[in-house]
């Protein structure tokens, strides 16, 4: 359902909040953290330094790290980014003119289920996920 960009951002971002205290995390120990391809997770890491919703600085002590604000998103946010709102609106079987005025075979079935999951996407910030999976111990 989402684009491998999309599920690696995720993890990232995921990852970042739960295990920041306070200091950057370059993005070689993420890599090898989550067993993502260093080149790929780097240019993912970068499309959201400049979508602002991660921060980034370089040197010696640098790394990515999140702000207050940014722990504040959420994941609708970052899926958003990668791969648009056609997970949140788009048609199930792919046809562009499916709609409410012009629906699929499909579409009344999906609707819920859709709707249920942008919300969900909506409701939890990364700082409450990061809560999470360090309480309950969760893999990322």
């Amino acid at each position: 359902m989402l684009s491998k960009r999309t599920q690696y951002a995720l993890r990232a971002m995921m990852y970042i909040a739960s295990n920041q205290k306070n200091n950057k995390i370059g993005v070689n120990f993420i890599a090898e953290e989550l067993a993502i391809p260093k080149q790929f997770l780097s240019k993912i890491l970068q499309e959201l330094v400049i979508n602002g919703l991660l921060h980034s600085s370089k040197g010696k002590k640098g790394g990515f790290y999140l702000t207050n604000k940014n722990l504040n998103s959420n994941l609708r946010q970052i899926i958003e980014i990668f791969d648009g709102d056609s997970f949140f609106n788009g048609c199930v079987i792919g046809l562009e003119q499916c709609s409410s005025e012009n629906p699929c075979a499909l579409h009344a079935a999906t609707a819920i289920y859709r709707n249920d999951i942008k919300k969900n996407l909506e409701v939890n910030s990364l700082k409450e996920l990061a809560i999470q999976i360090h309480d309950n111990k969760m893999s990322i």
